[in-house]
């Protein structure tokens, strides 16, 4: 006789569908909006499906031998009516699989949401390797599992890699990260009080005066901005900005902005003097003191970084000032 299944094992029946999916990538506009409509159904849904992505990094259930998936749910009623509830509740999304495949990894994806917390693993105690980059420097790392990561000016990360756990600590600066999909181990960043995960995409990270910002060029980022908070989930062309006390905004992300720094360049979009100037400190030795910079108005453009002079008076002609600096009087604005 088939098993009655709850609101709980519903949710996390579907929140297994929905956590393979994501890992896939294949998600249309129209995907995401039922998604993001179903999460925001009920606490219980967004429970099941922060239980469903640990699980998923917790173990291998795609690569489990049909046998193995049996066993899990042997009673042929029970897992038929798991795809009739699937089918049903996820009417949008077909899966990429062979229907009765997907049928199986979700029921074992089910059970292994009890067990997931058992299979994982204490942190490694093994030292970070760490990569710094000076004033006006860049570098660029391939990491042993061929995930890339493009360090820009000041930038202090360590990561650490091994059997069951890819983790990067960013101390302060700026990174563009390329990471390769690995379902057994999620790619775990720490910047402050902020873990930024992800399985496999591209994003840009920044994090300054403890003030994060995240730009995804591809797939997904998750977001967890302080201990006890909630997941913030990123999809290819959103920003997310989180300050020191965990205040947070959502906006669309520019590439050309967030990515300029790798063409040598900062770019900004209707930001204040001083905050360009306070980004342009990061690439001289030189101390751009901005105490005395006041105004509100704010500018566009573009300024390339590889000389401050220079650099200085392109930004005196976008902003219709003069801009200079020397090492005894320091930074001088004046009004044109």
């Amino acid at each position: 006789m088939a098993m009655a299944m709850n609101k709980e094992e519903i949710a996390l029946a579907v929140a297994a569908e929905w956590a393979r999916r994501l890992e896939l990538g294949d998600l249309s506009d129209r995907d995401w909006s039922d998604f993001e409509a179903w999460l925001g159904e009920s606490e219980v849904n967004r429970e099941a499906f922060d239980d469903a992505q640990r699980a998923w990094t917790a173990t291998r259930v795609q690569e489990l031998e049909r046998t193995q998936i049996l066993a899990l749910a042997p009673d042929e009623g029970r897992y038929g009516r798991f795809s009739r509830i699937i089918t049903s509740l996820i009417g949008s999304i077909r899966p990429t699989r062979p229907a009765v495949l997907s049928t199986f990894v979700v029921v074992a994806t089910v059970a292994t949401l009890y067990m997931a917390t058992v299979l994982w693993r204490p942190v490694g105690t093994e030292p970070l390797v760490l990569v710094q980059t000076g004033y006006g420097q860049t570098n660029a790392l391939e990491l042993e599992d061929g995930s890339t990561v493009e360090l820009n000016t000041d930038t202090t990360l360590g990561y650490r890699y091994s059997e069951n756990e890819r983790l990067v600590e960013i101390q302060n600066g700026e990174a563009y990260f390329e990471v390769k999909k690995d379902l057994s181990r999620r790619f775990e960043i720490t910047a402050g009080n902020n873990v930024v995960s992800v399985l496999g995409t591209a994003f840009n990270l920044k994090y300054v005066d403890r003030v994060l910002e995240v730009s995804v060029i591809e797939g997904v980022v998750s977001v967890v901005p302080g201990p006890s908070a909630s997941t913030i989930r990123l999809r290819k062309g959103e920003c997310l900005e989180i300050s020191e006390s965990g205040q947070f905004s959502k906006r669309e992300a520019n590439p050309l902005i967030a990515l300029a720094w790798r063409n040598g360049a900062i770019a900004f979009e209707n930001e204040t003097l001083a905050a360009i100037l306070t980004d342009l400190d990061r690439y001289y030795p030189e101390q751009l003191s901005i105490k005395g910079v006041q105004g509100t108005e704010v500018y566009t453009g573009l300024i390339y970084v590889d000389d401050l002079e220079e650099a200085l008076h392109q930004l005196s002609t976008i902003s219709s000032t003069q801009i200079s600096f020397d090492e005894t009087q320091g930074l001088q604005v004046d009004e044109r």
